[in-house]
């Protein structure tokens, strides 16, 4: 049976992950290179369509089925997590954090994205990250107190801690189980990044005890 990808635009903040695993199912957005949009999901293998979308950040991809859901996304089942984490480190954990803790992630994650990397915004400077969040009317006092908090300041420190323990130098980074890590620099190019995590998911398989 077909199967059919769905990307939620108000959800992407154009990691670009799923590009470098499918790049021919799915590509930036037409208009929109801060947006990812689906080409043809058929031009690949349903596992590696399954793993594009299970590997995005923000879990903006939706894979279906024509007739039915799959499995893995039956209410109440757990979806077979391939990935185990993917990451993507800039510099504005604190403010990626923050958007996240302000439950308002869904509208502006994709303009965190756009500020930094369409209109060149440089988050470095806390005074320029309060201007830009009053600008999209959030209470200024609010976002200060919330950014220096220890909550955010606790989660920054964690980001930085695992890029440091997995040596983190590129984006995408993908880690599998925990413990076997690739990236694009450690393989060449994109095209080689896929058959390099389905590698180390047969590696971790093998490696994991039975049950």
């Amino acid at each position: 049976m077909a199967l059919r990808a769905r990307v939620d635009r108000h959800r992407c903040i154009g990691a670009g992950t799923c590009i470098t695993i499918a790049p021919t199912a799915f590509d930036w957005h037409e208009g929109d290179f801060s947006k990812a949009g689906v080409v043809d999901p058929a031009s690949v293998e349903d596992e590696l369509l399954r793993e594009a979308a299970l590997a995005c950040p923000t879990g903006a991809i939706t894979v279906e089925e024509v007739e039915e859901l799959l499995p893995w996304q039956l209410r109440g089942k757990e979806a077979p997590r391939r990935v185990e984490k993917t990451f993507m480190f800039t510099d504005i954990e604190g403010s990626t954090n923050l958007v996240e803790a302000l439950g308002d992630e869904a509208r502006l994650s994709p303009e965190v994205f756009a500020a930094l990397h369409a209109r060149g915004v440089s988050f470095r400077q806390d005074k320029a990250f309060f201007d830009w969040a009053a600008a999209q009317g959030l209470d200024r006092k609010k976002v200060e107190d919330m950014y220096n908090s220890f909550a955010i300041a606790g989660k920054v420190n964690r980001a930085r801690a695992a890029a440091q323990a997995y040596q983190i130098q590129a984006v995408p980074t993908v880690v599998v189980d925990g413990k076997f890590v690739t990236a694009t620099d450690k393989v060449g190019t994109h095209a080689a990044l896929p058959p390099a995590i389905n590698a180390l998911v047969a590696k971790a398989r093998t490696e994991r005890p039975k049950s």
